[in-house]
């Protein structure tokens, strides 16, 4: 018996540990690792750098040259992209487990041409062959412009415009100078109270439309003149040096109005024309009565007539004067100014101030640049 227990006790063990093992074996089973995706180390080079790289597609962009990195492994196209230079696609196979490295030489786009655009003094706004579609930029410039012959123009407030036709050529320096010289200007700004819409002359002529930022005007001795309807107008002699920037506030008062001038001027011709009518008819009576004394018709001294004569000359002489004085009256009225006068104060100096816009172009974008100097 004591036999018999030791091995079904032993037969026990063998089974637990054969369960055991099954179950070990079962997890194992169920325990599944994921494929390792291997990458390597990948180097791209350019001549020139600074090249954009990109993956398979435009979306996937890796960086700029020179790059280092991974890749995973596979077949794959590089894409390059730099200014002035023709796009390149490269197809790679990448292996795994390696280090690979890859250089390109990009060709240069024999449509553009690299040209450097300079200026003293600086800051004068680039036209290309049409002024009308607006300036590239400003001085000093750097940039592509399609091949062959063009005709680069400078201008800057204040300077002579300049012209230059050249050939520009792919591959060469294409270096342009400019050496501004003075026009014989000064700048104005006009701005203040109730002067919007005020004509502003040298001159007589009319420069400009309030309110004026930096016009141009002739220098040396010169009338100015701010008009605008009901308002009185600024009159002064001023004297503009060549190159420099005169800021004006105005303040225009508004002119006296001229309804009484009219009313009494109205009043006046109704009293000269009453008058004149009261002494005919006084002229009158008087011529009538004197051809009956001389016909010998009988006349007393309470004839109805002497009394009316006497009324009719005496009012026209009244009625005159209220004429007369109504005419003094309107005149002073059009002619006198009442009230505050307009007023015109020079400001601080500005300075040397620019505001431009400028069409804006770059790799797969464009736009427009707003550029402010003080």
């Amino acid at each position: 018996n004591e036999d018999k227990n030791i091995k079904d006790s032993k037969d026990k063990t063998d089974k637990d540990k054969t369960d055991k093992d099954k179950d070990s074996v079962e997890k194992e089973k169920k325990i599944v690792l994921p494929p390792i995706e291997t990458k390597n180390l990948i180097t791209i080079s350019t001549n020139p750098p600074n090249a954009m790289l990109y993956l398979d597609k435009l979306k996937n962009k890796l960086g700029e040259t020179p790059y280092q990195g991974t890749i995973t492994k596979g077949k794959h196209v590089l894409i390059l992209k730099i200014k002035g230079f023709k796009p390149m696609k490269k197809e790679i196979a990448i292996s795994g487990n390696r280090t690979m490295e890859f250089y390109f030489d990009l060709k240069k786009d024999a449509k553009l041409a690299w040209t450097q655009i300079t200026s003293t003094p600086s800051r004068a706004s680039i036209y290309i062959d049409k002024k009308e579609i607006g300036p590239i930029g400003k001085t000093p410039y750097s940039g592509f412009i399609s091949k062959g012959k063009h005709t680069i123009y400078i201008e800057k407030s204040g300077y002579k415009s300049q012209k230059q036709v050249g050939d520009f050529v792919p591959g060469d320096a294409n270096n342009s100078h400019f050496k501004l010289t003075n026009k014989p200007v000064a700048f104005l700004t006009i701005f203040g109270k109730n002067v919007n819409k005020a004509n502003v002359k040298i001159n007589g002529k009319t420069i400009c439309v309030a309110p004026c930022i930096k016009v141009e005007i002739p220098s040396g001795k010169n009338k100015l003149t701010i008009q605008k309807e009901e308002y009185k107008p600024i009159q002064k002699n001023m004297n503009f040096k060549t190159g420099n920037h005169y800021n004006y506030s105005v303040k225009l008062a508004k002119s006296p109005s001229k309804s009484g001038a009219i009313t009494a001027y109205i009043v006046g011709l109704a009293s000269l024309g009453a008058g004149i009518w009261l002494g005919n008819r006084s002229e009158e009576i008087k011529d009538e009565y004197k051809s009956d004394l001389a016909d010998g018709i009988p006349v007393y001294s309470n004839d109805k007539r002497l009394t009316d004569g006497k009324i009719y000359a005496i009012s026209a002489n009244i009625v005159l004067g209220v004429s007369a004085l109504s005419f003094v009256i309107a005149i002073i009225r059009t002619f006198s100014s009442s009230g505050p006068e307009s007023k015109i104060i020079q400001t601080v100096q500005m300075g040397d101030t620019d505001l431009s816009v400028t069409p804006l172009f770059g790799p797969n974008q464009a736009g427009i640049s707003l550029s402010f100097t003080y």
